[in-house]
């Protein structure tokens, strides 16, 4: 199991969503691929966290994570992980990268999460 706190399944994300960004703009406008981008990204989204959410289901007890960073344009950025135990082994999965605007505390954070 990996900590919640090594930076590096955060920044694969981040790389990975700042890639499909630079080639979603280069897309035409008409494409079909353009008008369909959403409808697919929403499909594989929402079958990711009905997975996700029938093996926490499975699993006797699991355990939230936040971790809030400011940004470089001083946005409060939080992470949010869960760990289980699948049966076989412990997992760690990222739930969500959450913006917060303004102050950040700890009620406003509860309440996002």
């Amino acid at each position: 199991m990996i900590p919640f706190t090594h930076a590096e399944v955060v920044n694969e994300c981040m790389l990975q969503s700042v890639k499909a960004r630079k080639l979603k703009k280069k897309i035409p406008e008409n494409s079909f691929i353009k008008r369909h981008y959403h409808l697919h990204c929403n499909e594989f989204a929402n079958n990711i966290s009905c997975q996700l959410v029938s093996e926490i289901s499975q699993s006797s007890c699991f355990s939230l994570d936040a971790d809030e960073a400011t940004d470089i344009s001083d946005i409060a950025q939080l992470s949010v992980f869960v760990q289980y135990f699948n049966g076989e082994r412990f997992v760690e999965e990222l739930l969500g990268l959450i913006s917060l605007y303004g102050r950040t505390t700890g009620e406003i954070i509860f309440n996002e999460i």
